[in-house]
């Protein structure tokens, strides 16, 4: 069982019927027609290589860090 409603990444989208639910998983752009329970599949995500980039100096991420509290 697919535990994708756990995840951040994991949105409702609007649906031109209003009595059907779409969600969507805005990391890969999988749309999930169906309850996620009912997917027998891997996750969207699971081929995936995600890295965390590190700033490349200590100044610039002071910067970036105080535009963040701006915002």
């Amino acid at each position: 069982m697919l535990d994708c409603e756990l995840c951040n990444f994991f949105k409702t989208k609007n649906s031109e019927l209003k009595s059907e639910v779409v969600c969507m998983c805005e990391l890969t752009g999988f749309v999930f027609h169906d309850k996620v329970e009912d997917y027998d599949i891997e996750y969207p995500c699971y081929s995936f290589n995600l890295e965390i980039m590190e700033p490349k100096s200590k100044e610039n991420a002071e910067i970036e860090f105080d535009e963040l509290k701006l915002a």
